[in-house]
């Protein structure tokens, strides 16, 4: 049986049964059984109301969680990998680059000033140059932006992949 229209008290249709029920209508559903060929009209009424609190979330708002998509559902799949979206094909979930996004997010929100960069993005090399390795040699200028950076923070957050039990090169040119 499918309910095709939901009415709620107040909407045009529903004002006699409104008379009927008085405040206790909440809503009338016109449903549909296809094997019989019968439409049914169900009326909704409230018989009890008591006080009630909503369990605490499982996760803070905050929270980050894994992504479990189905295996079919492929255009889902294609937009989470559009947004950065990453396989965990042992835990068979996806993980996003929303998770660097939320603790900034959540930094600005608590007053922090945040300087956010996305090493991956900004292809940063994690080869170390023959000429880099001279006590008097000049940094590039993009890792003195991040060295300067990190001198003058209060702290700092790293969001990285899971590369064999540790983070990849390009957090080791960080760090």
């Amino acid at each position: 049986m499918k309910t095709r229209v939901t009415l709620l008290a107040g909407q045009k249709g529903t004002k006699a049964l409104h008379q009927k029920y008085g405040d206790a209508f909440y809503c009338v559903r016109y449903r549909y059984d296809e094997k019989s060929h019968k439409q049914y009209k169900t009326v909704e009424i409230i018989v009890s109301q008591k006080d009630w609190f909503p369990p605490p979330a499982r996760f803070p708002k905050s929270a980050i969680v894994p992504l479990k998509i189905g295996a079919l559902e492929k255009n889902l799949q294609v937009q989470v990998k559009s947004l950065r979206g990453r396989w965990n094909p042992e835990k068979k979930v996806w993980y996003n680059h929303a998770i660097a996004q939320a603790a900034v997010t959540q930094l600005e929100h608590n007053g922090h000033k945040v300087r956010f960069h996305d090493l991956h993005k900004e292809k940063s090399d994690p080869l170390l140059a023959a000429d880099e390795i001279a006590k008097d040699a000049s940094l590039p200028a993009a890792i003195k932006v991040h060295c300067d950076e990190m001198t003058e923070t209060e702290g700092i957050i790293i969001v990285h992949p899971n590369w064999w039990g540790g983070y990849g090169d390009v957090v080791d040119l960080l760090i």
